[in-house]
């Protein structure tokens, strides 16, 4: 945060909250081989998990303290990768739900960005919680 300040830093939160990072080893004599690392994304109309929770959860501490000045660039920042600007921009990712949720988290001061989530989340009637409280136990640090 002290080099590229703390809007970059809450926007490099959000895009690490939907990396996933994996890998596997393939048996041998040898003891085995490691295959490439992996890295994906969730699908677009996914809530999450988000994958970077120390790192989001220390940004939104800075956030929290930040200067007003501060604190509304990092919201207009955010909110285009919300794709409340339109468009979804070089990644691809602009819009997509766990962008949102991300988002959501880190500016939990932002009601009417959980309530446009609420909207959008997608209903699972395999999961033991309804939606609604899932989005917001992530946009409440979550569940502390």
């Amino acid at each position: 945060m002290a080099e590229y300040g703390l809007e970059f830093a809450a926007e490099a939160a959000v895009w690490m909250s939907g990396v996933l990072m994996s890998s596997s080893v393939v048996s041998g004599s040898q003891g085995g081989t490691w295959n490439p690392i992996h890295l994906t994304a969730p699908e677009p109309n996914e809530p999450g998990p988000l994958r970077a929770y120390n790192v989001l959860r220390r940004v939104r501490a800075h956030l929290a303290t930040a200067s007003e000045e501060h604190y509304r660039t990092a919201v207009q920042r955010l909110g285009t990768l919300r794709g409340d600007a339109g468009g979804r921009g070089a990644s691809g990712h602009i819009g997509d739900l766990w962008v949102r949720v991300a988002t959501s988290y880190l500016l939990p001061t932002e009601q009417v960005w959980i309530d446009a989530n609420l909207d959008k989340m997608p209903i699972d009637k395999s999961r033991s919680s309804p939606p609604e409280q899932q989005l917001r136990w992530y946009s409440n640090d979550f569940g502390a």
